[in-house]
Order: C-alpha cells, then sequence, then structure tokens
C-alpha cells in the first residue's frame, strides 16, 4: 500500500512540479552544492562520455540512461523525506529532455533485519516511466509484482546514488524501458 500511495504521489508530483521546483533560479542559477561544500557548476563539468551505454552526455551531477541513450543531470535536489525520516532519500534529478524522482525508504518492521523500498519515477524523450522494488530483509529484493530481482537495484554512498531496473510506461501501453541512473547527493536538503 505505501508503494503505490508513494508511486501516485511521485507520479502527480512528475506532471505538476514544474522542472524548477524547489527554487529554481534562486539557488545560484542551477549550480547545486556537492556535500564537499563546493559549488559545481553542472554546465562547466558536462562532458562527452565514451564509456558504454551507447554513450552520450554525463556530468559530475551524473546521468539517466534511458534505453541506451544517456542524458546528463543538470540539476539536482534533494528534498526533505516524504517520510520524515533522515535516512530516507528524496531525490529529483533534471537534465535537458530528462526528469527523474529517486526515492530510497527504509521499511519499519519489528524483525532486526533492515529492508529498503526504491521507488523511481520520471520522464524522457521516451516518455513517463515508473518502477518500484523491495526487500524486507535487505538480501531478498521483489519488484511491484512481487517477482524476484537478482540483485539490489541501487547501491548508495554518502555522495552518489545509482542503480538501474527495467521500468514500465507509466502512461499503460505495456511497454518497458531499461533505466540507469547515477546521481550526486546534495548535501543539502530542501523543502520540496
Amino acid at each position: 500500500m505505501h508503494a503505490k500511495l508513494l508511486a501516485i504521489v511521485s507520479m502527480v508530483a512528475l506532471f505538476l512540479v514544474p522542472l524548477a521546483a524547489c527554487g529554481g533560479d534562486d539557488d545560484g542559477g542551477g549550480e547545486v552544492s556537492p556535500p564537499g561544500g563546493a559549488t559545481t557548476s553542472a554546465a562547466a563539468t558536462t562532458a562527452a562520455s565514451s564509456s558504454g551505454g551507447g554513450g552520450g552526455a554525463t556530468s559530475e551531477l551524473g546521468y539517466v540512461d534511458v534505453d541506451g541513450a544517456r542524458i546528463a543531470i543538470t540539476q539536482v535536489q534533494r528534498c526533505k523525506p516524504f517520510s520524515g525520516r533522515d535516512e530516507d532519500l528524496d531525490l529529483t534529478g533534471i537534465g535537458s529532455q530528462v526528469q527523474v524522482f529517486v526515492n530510497i525508504n527504509r521499511l519499519i518492521s519489528n524483525s532486526p533485519a533492515v529492508g529498503h523500498e526504491l521507488s523511481i519515477q520520471g520522464n524522457a524523450v521516451g516518455g513517463a516511466f515508473t518502477a518500484s522494488a523491495n526487500s524486507v530483509d535487505g538480501t531478498n529484493w521483489f519488484d511491484e509484482d512481487a517477482q524476484p530481482i537478482p540483485a539490489a537495484p541501487f547501491s548508495v554512498t554518502p555522495e552518489r546514488v545509482s542503480g538501474a531496473m527495467v521500468v514500465a510506461d507509466a502512461r499503460g501501453s505495456g511497454t518497458t524501458h531499461e533505466v540507469a541512473f547515477d546521481i550526486a547527493i546534495p548535501g543539502e536538503i530542501k523543502e520540496c
């Protein structure tokens, strides 16, 4: 139920929140402060990538790869988690022709094991997409249809989150897309 509510809320935000959400140009014209504290302009760091995935643009802020088309992330915003828990992560990555929402939540349970839930939604050149996965024990992962996933679909460090999933077309066409992402995690958390 929580995953479905989160997906619905995120999809509503996807279509209603303008690309300049959570501060627009008030943050220095598209610059963000990485965890190290220095301000980095995405325009100054965007470069061509010659590695895998069909190539394409990448930047220090990250990328989203949709069906082999790599798109550079030029703005990242970290929002106060919807759950209200500091260990959870709500990110918005924005680039030319792409917007992706990444939510990672710790699952609360009575067992000593720590579970997590990953939800990604977005839109790109290929259309809108959505997917979620969860693990109640941190080891065994399942997609939103309760089908096993061979490994955790994401990894997170204090500086970056990355992952890959097969996601469904959010408009119900039945098509799927392969989405991979690597996004810098800003130190500043905003009220979004």
